[in-house]
């Protein structure tokens, strides 16, 4: 999936619905994110969007974390892949709700010794949409950009 080896590679965690099963927490304005991401650092970054519950084989889902520099994604179990990143690697979480408790994701990222950074979405529920298929959140872009830019030049420091 990754073109360049020189570039900083990112892994943005998609969660999306399928025809028969709805999901929570999809970003509805993820093609924006992505497109802000694919930006940084001049365009020394290659950020892709993957959405694990496509890939049901687990060894796949490893091979291709441990090959990012840098996991971006809402919280949820698919961030755990965070484990696999490379010893100079980074996880950041994207909070869903501003009183949402479970930090487990930052104490996987303690334990393993790699970069770790949130952002947390204080405009819920105005940015919050539900349907049959699931519901989606429009997250404020800028900030997550500012947040992730910051651990990309971390990353490229310590690579």
């Amino acid at each position: 999936i990754w073109t360049n080896n020189g570039n900083i590679r990112i892994l943005f965690m998609s969660r999306r619905s399928s025809e028969s099963r709805p999901i929570g927490r999809q970003l509805e304005n993820e093609s924006v994110l992505m497109e802000r991401l694919n930006l940084l650092l001049n365009g020394k970054v290659e950020a892709v969007s993957i959405d694990f519950a496509r890939i049901p084989d687990v060894k796949e889902q490893i091979a291709i974390a441990s090959q990012a520099d840098m996991i971006v994604g809402i919280h949820g179990a698919g961030l755990s892949h965070a484990l696999f990143l490379p010893q100079h690697g980074g996880l950041l979480e994207l909070r869903h709700l501003p009183k949402f408790g479970w930090w487990c994701f930052e104490k996987f990222a303690i334990l393993r010794g790699i970069l770790y950074d949130h952002w947390l979405n204080t405009k819920y529920p105005d940015n919050f949409r539900k349907d049959s298929k699931g519901d989606y959140f429009t997250f404020d872009i800028d900030p997550i950009i500012e947040t992730a830019k910051k651990m990309a030049v971390a990353i490229e420091a310590k690579k």
